[in-house]
């Protein structure tokens, strides 16, 4: 299909670069094509993890202050999340916060609201851009560190 649409005239300018990489989509393809069920099975595995991670974390949270029901704990974390994919803003900021208030508030006395929302959004959210932002910079500096002329 890619072939045929880089022999349009337009298009054509793009072929020698279209082409290799629809070779080496085809190559990656293949190799997929012939891992073990096992591969797929503990990446199912994993990234089940990884989600249920995600909504154990609120459920954690909110449990370690107050006795609040679990099952629908769980289940309004894993809707608030679920809702929280389809926030325009970057990382749900702002909006998570307010579905957190309407999903997750009336599970729990008012007075803790504020608090679990704010180590939620902080172990869940701000932990991960501040480990990021150190390893960009690591890496950069190490990039640097390594072009420098020797003198």
């Amino acid at each position: 299909m890619a072939d045929w649409c880089v022999r349009w005239p337009y298009l054509r300018r793009f072929r020698e670069t279209v082409m290799p990489e629809m070779r080496a989509y085809f190559r990656r393809a293949r190799h997929l094509g012939s891992r073990p069920p096992a591969f797929y099975a503990s990446g199912f595995a994993l990234t089940a993890l990884t989600w249920l991670a995600r909504y154990a974390l609120v459920y954690l949270i909110v449990r370690s202050v107050h006795a609040a029901d679990g099952t629908l704990l769980f289940a309004r974390s894993a809707a608030m999340m679920l809702v929280g994919l389809v926030m325009p803003t970057p990382g749900g900021s702002g909006g998570l916060e307010g579905l957190y208030a309407l999903f997750i508030g009336p599970l729990m006395p008012e007075a803790l609201l504020a608090p679990t929302l704010l180590t939620w959004r902080l172990l869940g959210y701000y932990l991960f851009i501040a480990l990021g932002a150190y390893l960009f910079l690591h890496q950069l500096h190490q990039r640097r560190a390594d072009r420098a002329p020797p003198y």
